[in-house]
């Protein structure tokens, strides 16, 4: 598989700027997400049969919140390299991310190679970096 540097004329008719642009509408959206499952996380239901559902509700808004905010942290870093200028280099070897899995997946982290021999158990560990959530 060839790898294709975001600057190289092979690269997809996408920008950097384009990138930057996705990563910080998804920012957005996970922010206002984060803030609404916060409010659901911390509601008061004052009947008790509210209260069991209103429980659960809660629990489950905290599990998105936690997955919400992993993701919004890895949408802050490709934002963050962007700005240093070391966006798009894998974080393991330094060898250049796929360009199409950087429109697919803006955060992507690791190229094709090292996303293969990455271990199934610490992948599954972490989804968002690897899988559009």
């Amino acid at each position: 598989m060839k790898h294709h540097d975001l600057d190289s004329p092979n690269c997809l008719s996408v920008s950097l700027d384009d990138l930057r642009r996705v990563l910080e509408a998804r920012r957005d959206e996970l922010i206002k997400n984060y803030t609404r499952l916060e409010e659901i996380a911390v509601g008061r239901v004052p009947d008790l049969a509210d209260q069991v559902v209103a429980a659960t509700v809660r629990d489950l808004a905290a599990e998105q919140m936690e997955q919400t905010a992993f993701l919004l942290q890895q949408v802050w870093d490709a934002l963050d390299r962007i700005a240093h200028g070391v966006y798009g280099k894998c974080l393991n070897c330094g060898e250049p991310v796929c360009a199409k899995g950087l429109v697919a997946l803006p955060w992507a982290v690791l190229c094709p190679p090292c996303q293969q021999v990455m271990d199934p158990q610490t992948a599954g560990k972490h989804p968002t970096i690897f899988h559009a959530a």
